[in-house]
């Protein structure tokens, strides 16, 4: 109930905050936005949408339930965060495309040809670097961005994201020392055999 408060709170001061920015205009033509903020919004879009397809694609191609349901929770809250971002550059007149980049596309082609633990392992590796770059992307926008709105929802953002890739970077370190025990394991049966 806490965090539905919270929420409701932070969502109510967004909505605050957008008003009273485009309020002092009534004509109802769009403000103008920053080339910084304009790339702040394309980049947070494009980098989520990649999480989320990744998750997506870790849900469905995993045989480990543990990454599966990693898979599935940050494509949820990827999602959420690329159509939070998406709805403010529409109000802002931030055109944002609804297609993967190019490089995020040669991601998931490469990914798709994994399969097993290596296609686990490389999910992982994938997800820790492009949730990193939406951590770091997200930080600046909170700590130094020029439009109030998009500094409040990339500060409101971060908690959750921050928890999502400590699950995944748990995550990956467990499997890491499963695989090692297990290698350690059966080198030992072998080293024992006469």
């Amino acid at each position: 109930m806490k965090n539905f408060w919270i929420g409701a709170l932070l969502a109510a001061g967004f909505i605050f905050t957008c008003t009273a920015i485009y309020a002092g205009d009534p004509s109802g033509a769009v403000p103008t936005i920053s080339s910084r903020d304009t790339e702040f919004v394309q980049i947070i879009c494009d980098d989520s949408l990649m999480v989320q397809r990744i998750g997506d694609l870790a849900n469905q191609h995993s045989q480990n339930p543990r990454v599966k349901q990693v898979g599935q929770n940050l494509a949820l809250d990827y999602a959420r965060t690329r159509q939070q971002f998406s709805d403010v550059a529409k109000t802002m007149g931030v055109p944002i495309t609804p297609e993967l980049s190019a490089r995020a596309s040669r991601t998931i082609e490469k990914l798709r040809g994994n399969s097993g633990t290596g296609f686990d392992k490389a999910a992982l590796r994938e997800l820790v670097k492009s949730e990193q770059a939406v951590l770091r992307v997200l930080q600046d926008e909170a700590a130094s961005g020029d439009n109030p709105a998009l500094k409040q929802l990339a500060a409101s953002s971060l908690p959750r994201l921050q928890d999502d890739i400590y699950e995944v970077v748990t995550l990956e370190s467990d499997l890491n020392m499963a695989a090692s025990a297990a290698t350690g394991t059966s080198r030992r049966g072998l080293a024992s055999e006469p």
